[in-house]
């Protein structure tokens, strides 16, 4: 039986020169239930089109190889795929769905995850889950039963492999993030810090592990909305998360 266009899998091309930021936003994408592709350059994103359609690109305007707005503009030729560009810049050369205008809309950087589903809804009328979770745990067992728990409530869930990939998350400001204070030390602390300095609207999680007070205090001076030791009920906990 053929899928209804509100239920079938929309497939999407992510186009974004800064891998970070490309692979975060591929796996919010991807726990959101969509069918994604990534390219880091202009050709790279033409070579993909070459061989498959696209329901919607979302592209950064600044890439390597070109202009995303030309990029786009080539993409759309002859197709009714939709498209949302990126920037940092506050200034489009075009205003988004004029008559010149390449791109569908237009989103500044950094943004909040939901400002981009509420863009995808508006244009394909497809609404993600209502929130998503950045996820910072190298113990991989217990990531394993806590992302399960997670999706088990429909919450989209993100993991960050490094650093880096934590950093580009919080660009696109997730409903939550759950940092491990045992596996990512002095590197959560940062997180927190950066949240709460340029007050993005991230409710935090802290996750400790017993011996390491010292690290345990610094944690509970940003205030999260959760602190606890590591739960052996994992169901129980993602249900504060959607509390």
């Amino acid at each position: 039986m053929a899928q209804s266009a509100s239920s079938k899998t929309r497939r999407v091309l992510l186009v974004d020169g800064h891998a970070e930021s490309l692979s975060v936003l591929e796996r919010l994408m991807a726990s959101s239930g969509f069918e994604v592709a990534t390219a880091r350059t202009a050709q790279a994103a033409r070579d993909l089109a070459d061989h498959a359609p696209f329901d919607l690109i979302i592209c950064e305007l600044s890439l390597p190889d070109g202009s995303g707005d030309d990029l786009i503009g080539k993409l759309k030729s002859g197709s009714d795929v939709r498209a949302i560009a990126l920037s940092a810049s506050a200034y489009p050369l075009q205003q988004p769905g004029g008559a010149d205008a390449a791109f569908d809309r237009f989103i500044l950087k950094p943004c909040r995850f939901e400002e981009i589903v509420s863009a995808i809804e508006g244009l394909l009328g497809h609404a993600p889950p209502a929130q998503q979770v950045l996820v910072v745990e190298e113990d991989q067992a217990f990531l394993y039963s806590l992302t399960r728990a997670m999706r088990h409530h429909g919450l989209g869930v993100v993991v960050a492999d490094s650093l880096a990939e934590a950093q580009a998350g919080l660009d696109f400001s997730p409903s939550w993030i759950v940092i491990a204070l045992s596996t990512a030390g002095g590197d959560a602390i940062m997180l927190l810090e950066r949240i709460r300095r340029e007050k993005l609207p991230i409710k935090i999680a802290v996750l400790t592990a017993q011996g390491n007070e010292e690290l345990l205090d610094r944690a509970a001076a940003f205030q999260p909305e959760i602190i606890s030791e590591r739960p052996a009920d994992v169901f129980s906990f993602v249900q504060r998360l959607t509390q």
